[in-house]
């Protein structure tokens, strides 16, 4: 406790020295074309050797000295902007960045400044990459273009889980627009539940993690919506295989925009009424999705701005089936609903600040039922989390080499994991073995982030987090720590330290493709789990004939404690008069790897490729007989190429995408053998056999499946029309060479059957813009 004190005194009193008078350059950066805001963009001035990037609302502020400045505004996906003003006193200045697609996308090539600002460990990804990317289904997205890139890999193929360095996917913060995301899936976890054509800009963080972020052990996902352009109307249409999606963006009297985007699947429309006609309405099978993404802002001066953003996502499934006038029927809901209301508010020109408040659902309902001609009997399950909270954050330019951010948060949760209401013959009860409870979490960061000199940075911060869960509370600070050598412009090298702490837990079971998702909250008997993190690597930039090539190279040493698991044996479905606390065990882990990257984001010829070598191990006391065994997912190796290439330099209208993905199998738990456990007394299945045969299993993960490995193509061609109209075709192909890659294991009369779900999938696609 006294080293924490030392800490956090020593931190305070770094973060307020060297105050120096200077002037300041502040304002926002936008796109040209459409008012955007664009986060993360660098303004740099190669006069004085000083730069800044961008907050998440475009909003900048640099200290410069006086006199003349020749200034240097760049942005990935624009192009870079040369500006020279001479400043004497506070100035606000606004920038407009001309995007490459209205430019000739191969001939724009973008600067080696994002090594001089940008956070390390850190990846952004455009909404443009994610579209431009191959496809399962023709359905662009972004959880799966994230799976491409090192550090991240998926779960079961088809699956748009994302594990980040030997983490679970609940163990990643994902926020939109700064909302945390309950549930990331749509179609049996197939595709995300992100509209591609809604989404800004992506920014995935492994390592370096900012203080203002909390919660999770493993990353923190941000995904920006679209403002809305607020110099004209505009709209999309997009038609694909299995859904279809409508967006539409408007200026608001030239004080604001907003943004409304609808996704919608449309095969329950066709596949419902054909499969019921081919069982002659003895069967009858329903499946459909839909998201809503709707975005407003305002701003009513200089200083003040809101932003307004909703966001609704359901996914209904349903089955039936008639046997000898019995009927049987199995329904299947889930989904959320989100919505956050923000106060931006430039204070002075070295303060920022925005206050925010937010609510977000999610909520799984199932419905079983079985009706005879004189008795009903019907089965329904309620799972749910709910979080509404209030947050301030602000930003103080105090010096040029000083950028000190601070806020607080409130949150209210409530849990209600499993609520069950049976209707019988008799009589209709309602039982809540996890009745609803409710948390308090209260959090408080602060950090400074230091220039040192041309070559060292030092970000150093503190997040102090207070849990009050029924009965006993949890109090902690989680330090973060990032320091950063810069021996040239183009070239950086980091060593970083993040402690991490999490109070939900999420209980699943990914086997039936249906989001069985349990989330449940720390307790007195179930412990927070909590995770630390060390992680060094080496950047460098190097601009070869015109082209920005990036390489990155980076490893990581990550514990995890207090991991929670389910117990062997124990099932995930409601048992009467078993809580959650009994079924599951915790214990500790650890993940450590290399990763590298190299990236070409201009020219004829772009992509990436990613490699990962990685360990995940876990270790609990009570599955496994104590032993350490792999993670599920624990893969040694994993390379994904993703190229784009142009098919002319004269026209950017034509090109192809293409990924290829490599990685070790799985690691699974098989049996070694077979022993006879008695049959339940009332169950008339058995009622000739007094006992069951049931698998005896080996050690846990102590098999490997085979390879992993998928080539994706797509082709993209767009042609404008004469009222200024852009029609686009995507045709792709998911795993080109039809790989029969396994998606799972089982046991069939003492042999080892393989199941594939995805062989070659061609699409078409079409979207047109207006």
């Amino acid at each position: 406790m006294k080293l924490k004190f030392v800490f956090t005194s020593l931190f305070l009193l770094t973060s307020f020295f060297c105050y120096a008078q200077s002037v300041t350059l502040s304002g926002y950066v936008t796109d040209k074309e459409n008012s955007e805001n664009l986060i993360g963009a660098t303004i740099y001035s190669l006069t004085s050797k000083r730069g800044i990037v961008t907050n998440n609302y475009g909003y900048y502020s640099l200290n410069l000295p006086t006199g003349e400045h020749i200034l240097q505004i760049s942005y990935i996906g624009y192009e870079t902007k040369i500006d020279t003003i001479f400043i004497e006193a506070n100035q606000t200045k606004n920038i407009e960045l001309i995007s490459s697609a209205l430019l000739n996308a191969v001939e724009i090539h973008a600067k080696a400044e994002n090594i001089e600002e940008t956070q390390a460990g850190s990846i952004s990804i455009s909404s443009q990459t994610i579209k431009e990317t191959p496809a399962l289904f023709g359905q662009p997205d972004v959880l799966r273009t994230l799976q491409l890139l090192p550090g991240v890999k998926m779960g079961q193929e088809g699956s748009t889980g994302l594990h980040v360095r030997g983490g679970s996917p609940d163990q990643n913060l994902i926020l939109l627009d700064g909302v945390p995301v309950y549930n990331t899936q749509h179609l049996f976890s197939f595709i995300s539940v992100f509209n591609p054509e809604a989404v800004q800009k992506v920014d995935l963080m492994k390592s370096s993690i900012p203080a203002k972020y909390g919660g999770r052990l493993s990353s923190v996902l941000d995904i920006q919506l679209k403002e809305g352009n607020q110099k004209k109307k505009q709209g999309s249409f997009t038609f694909s295989p299995i859904a279809s999606s409508f967006s539409y963006e408007s200026p608001i009297k030239k004080k604001g925009s907003f943004l409304v985007a609808i996704r919608r699947t449309w095969l329950d429309f066709i596949t419902t009424p054909v499969l019921a006609a081919l069982s002659n309405a003895e069967e009858n099978y329903g499946y459909n999705f839909h998201d809503i993404s709707v975005k407003a802002n305002w701003q009513f001066n200089q200083k003040d701005r809101i932003f307004l953003s909703l966001y609704t996502n359901r996914d209904k499934f349903g089955l039936s089936w008639r046997d000898d006038g019995d009927v049987v029927k199995f329904n299947f809901k889930w989904g959320n609903e989100m919505a956050i209301l923000r106060w931006n508010r430039v204070i002075s020109p070295k303060v920022f600040s925005n206050l925010s408040t937010f609510y977000s659902n999610y909520h799984y309902d199932r419905v079983g039922s079985f009706k005879t001609s004189d008795e009903y009997f019907e089965q329904k399950s309620t799972s749910k989390i709910r979080e509404i909270a209030i947050k301030s954050d602000w930003e103080a330019y105090i010096h040029h080499k000083h950028l000190l951010t601070f806020g607080a948060k409130a949150s209210a949760l409530r849990f209600a994991p499993e609520i069950v209401e049976l209707t019988a013959p008799t009589s209709d009860t309602v039982y809540r073995p996890d009745p609803a409870n409710d948390a308090l979490l209260f959090a408080a960061y602060i950090q400074n982030d230091w220039k040192i000199s041309r070559l060292f940075e030092f970000q150093k911060g503190v997040r102090a987090t207070y849990y009050l869960p029924k009965g006993k509370g949890f109090f902690q600070f989680e330090p973060r720590l990032s320091f950063k050598f810069k021996p040239t412009k183009r070239v950086s090298a980091h060593i970083s330290y993040n402690y991490m702490m999490q109070y939900i837990n999420l209980l699943t079971n990914s086997s039936i493709g249906l989001p069985t998702d349990l989330w449940v909250s720390s307790s007195s008997s179930i412990v927070p789990q909590r995770s630390w993190q060390v992680s060094t690597g080496i950047n460098k930039n190097v601009e070869i004939a015109k082209s920005n090539f990036e390489f990155s190279l980076e490893g990581y040493y990550k514990k995890f404690y207090n991991l929670t698991e389910f117990k062997e044996g124990s099932s995930f479905l409601y048992s009467r008069g078993a809580s959650w606390e009994d079924k599951i065990a915790q214990g500790d882990g650890e993940a450590y790897g290399t990763e590298f990257f190299i990236r070409k984001q201009s020219g004829k010829l772009q992509g990436w490729v990613a490699y990962t070598l990685a360990w995940s191990n876990r270790t609990i006391a009570e599955i496994n007989e104590g032993k350490t065994f792999p993670y599920k997912y624990d893969r040694r190796h994993d390379l994904s190429i993703w190229v784009k290439w142009f098919l002319s330099n004269k026209n950017k209208k034509k090109f192809i995408s293409t990924n290829w993905v490599y990685s070790t199998g799985n690691a699974i738990t098989l049996p070694i053998g077979s022993y006879s456990s008695p049959a339940p007394a009332n169950w008339t299945d058995y009622k000739n056999n007094l006992f069951n045969e049931r698998p005896q299993l080996g050690s846990r993960n102590d098999f490997r499946l085979n390879s992993y490995h998928r080539l994706d193509v797509s082709y993209q061609t767009s042609k404008t029309t004469k009222k200024n109209r852009e029609r686009t075709w995507i045709i792709s192909v998911y795993n080109t060479y039809n790989q029969l890659n396994p998606y799972f294991f089982y046991y069939s009369k003492g042999n080892l059957k393989q199941i594939t779900l995805f062989p070659i999938i061609p699409s078409v696609a079409y979207r047109l813009d207006f």
